[in-house]
């Protein structure tokens, strides 16, 4: 996990299994937290994926994967 100026970045393992299990969180999220954006960014490389979040998302990424993202 990396602060940044407007929240946070958490890098991922770039598999399909996780590229999805992200995508399904953040439509999920969506869902019940609107007002939170999310960015996912995919490099042209497998490895990593980036999600990226304003402050009040660290707490929710910590719980929903347990607090790794190995």
């Amino acid at each position: 996990m990396d602060e940044l100026d407007d929240g946070y970045e958490f890098l991922f393992p770039g598999s399909e299994e996780r590229a999805a299990g992200l995508t399904k969180f953040v439509v999920f999220e969506r869902g019940c937290c609107p007002f939170f954006i999310f960015e996912l960014v995919f490099e042209p490389e497998a490895d990593p994926i980036r999600l990226r979040g304003p402050e009040g998302v660290k707490g929710i990424i910590a719980e929903t994967f347990g607090g790794r993202t190995e």
